[in-house]
């Protein structure tokens, strides 16, 4: 007599219980069941439909491989990266295992999505199961990023955006009340300065938010990098963080022309710089450059402070940040827009002795 076929929807133990894929994709949380190895045996399916992929599961991959982590591209995958130790599921999985109790982390994941990436802000809870001999850790992952983008609403965009309209609306009392006409060019000059900060910082958050809705326009048309440079800096210089501060453009910066976007590149280095401004003091300047070679135009913002090496390890990723919780979408939001929509690549480099710098990599033909 033929055994009975296994049914491929079903996690069983020694016939005490079952599991079923209709019982865990009613659950409004991921569900996934891990080996001893941390590879996943159960809920791949459901794993993938979080980076909108799809695929037969093949119960040989970790939860990094399945979510095709930028940290798993070791050659031996999810769980051997340097930056992993750092990565909240990894933490929960190998605590869980060592105490034998649940704990819960929290996690962020960016990970490869066609020619540019995305992000996942979860809550990861890891507890053990035992199935006769073998052990097993069932994983759950609960979905924050909605939260992640309401608190970076609050803390930083509504924040910033009081502030500067506290300033222009204190810049504007002062203008009723003055009576020298020598004052008001000058008070005209910083009322119209906070009022472009506003609308600044307006269009920033537009812009992120639709990035992330895979709804922004791209422009693309020939412009010129010295251009840019200067877009870039005129667009920092009202802000709060470049009082007092030197902004300058390296005197050996290359002139080209290059077909791309002019504001969504200008964003990209306006928020490399603000980080940069954020990451040293007066009277340290920061650099703006531009070079090119085979094709390829390089744009660099340079600071000369230096980042330890769990923030370079955490570097780009949503919600992480050295400046508190509820910010961290300044390089999140760099790679997003360089990397998603204008067909580059970024990357930065941190020395002692040499300091910081972001450099900003794009075909001078245009997104391919």
């Amino acid at each position: 007599m033929a055994g009975k076929k296994k049914d491929p929807n079903v996690f069983a133990s020694n016939g005490d219980g079952t599991v079923t894929t209709e019982l865990l994709n009613s659950l409004p949380i991921t569900v996934a069941v891990l080996d001893e190895n941390q590879r996943v045996v159960f809920g791949e399916e459901r794993l993938m439909t979080l980076i909108n992929q799809t695929g037969p599961p093949n119960g040989k991959r970790r939860p990094g491989d399945v979510l095709h982590c930028v940290n798993a591209a070791s050659p031996e995958g999810c769980g051997t990266s340097e930056a992993c130790r750092l990565c909240g599921a990894y933490q929960a999985i190998h605590e869980s295992r060592s105490t034998n109790a649940p704990v819960t982390r929290e996690c962020r994941i960016q990970y490869h999505a066609g020619r540019g990436y995305g992000a996942i802000d979860a809550k990861v809870t890891a507890a053990p199961y035992r199935d006769g001999e073998r052990d097993y850790t069932l994983l759950t992952l609960q979905d924050l990023g909605v939260e992640k983008r309401r608190r970076v609403l609050e803390r930083v965009f509504l924040h910033d955006l009081m502030n500067t309209a506290g300033g222009l609306t204190g810049l504007i009392q002062v203008l009723m009340e003055a009576d020298d006409p020598e004052t008001m060019p000058e008070l005209l000059g910083e009322a119209e300065r906070a009022g472009q900060q506003l609308l600044d910082e307006i269009i920033a958050q537009r812009q992120l938010m639709g990035a992330e809705n895979n709804e922004l326009p791209v422009a693309l048309e020939d412009h010129d990098s010295l251009g840019i440079l200067h877009l870039a800096r005129d667009v920092i210089a009202p802000h709060n963080v470049a009082a007092g501060r030197e902004i300058q453009i390296d005197p050996e910066s290359e002139r080209f022309m290059i077909h791309t976007d002019r504001v969504l590149l200008s964003r990209v280095l306006v928020n490399l710089v603000k980080n940069a401004l954020e990451a040293t003091h007066a009277p340290d300047p920061v650099t703006l450059g531009a070079g090119s070679a085979a094709g390829t135009a390089v744009f660099s913002v340079h600071n000369t402070g230096i980042m330890s090496e769990d923030v370079q390890l955490q570097m780009f990723q949503r919600s992480f940040s050295t400046k508190g919780e509820g910010r961290g979408v300044g390089t999140y939001s760099v790679r997003l827009l360089t990397e998603n929509y204008l067909g580059g690549s970024v990357d930065f480099t941190s020395v002692e002795g040499t300091g910081t710098t972001f450099r900003v990599r794009l075909p001078i033909g245009g997104h391919a």
